[in-house]
């Protein structure tokens, strides 16, 4: 791992194109800006876990009975699904993230 040290609105370039600065320190949080091309996908590590989680447990949970193979809800989304879709919206700056 590479360790920098830097200052507020100072920033690292990463692969010639994306540029990450240091906005502001506010205690022990940081806030960062990234810049980066619109086909760089970026996402908080918490997330992406969580997305994956969600993933592994989709795949271990039992099938859906017949009559319910179409039935999505957020009554039936895991949480942690529904947290990355939610974050994903914020992220990306979408209005509203629609599950019947």
């Amino acid at each position: 791992m590479l360790i920098l040290s830097r200052k507020v609105n100072e920033s690292i370039i990463v692969n010639e194109n994306i540029e990450i600065r240091v906005t502001r320190v506010d205690g022990e949080t940081v806030k960062i800006g990234i810049e980066a091309p619109r086909d760089v996908s970026i996402y908080r590590k918490e997330i992406l876990e969580s997305i994956g989680r969600a993933n592994e447990e989709a795949v271990l949970r039992k099938p859906p009975a017949e009559s319910d193979k179409n039935a999505l809800s957020r009554d039936n989304l895991p949480a942690p699904a529904l947290g990355a879709l939610q974050q994903l919206a914020v992220d990306k700056k979408i209005d509203t993230v629609s599950v019947p």
